[in-house]
């Protein structure tokens, strides 16, 4: 679990921009899905709470849907190469 993450960093796990991974991160900030701050000028995202309460709740949770999110295109992927490996080869 992370105190911190740069959103560069998150945008890489989530696999969008970097500015799209600190509107996700504001709006669940404003909903109340997630407790933290932003700090835009080094472009962080601190947690609060640490590891413990319910941001890291939340934050399992979502490491969790991302995982299976991973694992599901993963195994699609697999089966469209074995069925089309043209379609997958670098042009």
């Amino acid at each position: 679990m992370y105190d911190n993450i740069r959103f560069a960093e998150l945008g890489r796990l989530l696999e969008v921009s970097e500015s799209q991974a600190e509107k996700i991160a504001a709006r669940m900030i404003g909903e109340g899905r997630l407790k933290g701050c932003i700090d835009q000028v080094d472009g962080v995202l601190t947690f609060e709470g640490g590891r413990e309460g319910e941001a890291a709740a939340v934050l399992q949770g979502w490491d969790q849907k991302i995982a299976a999110a991973c694992q599901g295109v993963n195994a699609i992927l697999e089966e469209v190469s074995k069925s089309h490996p043209e379609l997958l080869a670098p042009e």
